[in-house]
């Protein structure tokens, strides 16, 4: 997995990319949100980045639970 995080201040943003993206989509943004004093958090959502495969056989509820880890 690519996840990345960028430790800031008490406030932080979870990034999460979109359908087909990866994290490293999310580096500008997240560059400067941490330049600004947040904490970043990004991850990459299961199937994502990796094959064709990958991505049909990865469900909603993966990506939730992945979302979910990264709160966390």
């Amino acid at each position: 997995m690519n996840d990345f995080g960028m430790a800031g201040g008490r406030v932080g943003f979870l990034l999460v990319h979109d359908l087909g993206g990866t994290p490293s989509e999310l580096h500008y943004l997240a560059g400067a949100l941490h330049r600004s004093g947040y904490t970043v958090q990004c991850c990459q959502l299961p199937g994502h980045g990796g094959t064709q495969a990958q991505l049909v056989a990865s469900t909603w509820q993966d990506w939730s639970a992945a979302v979910a880890a990264a709160y966390a």
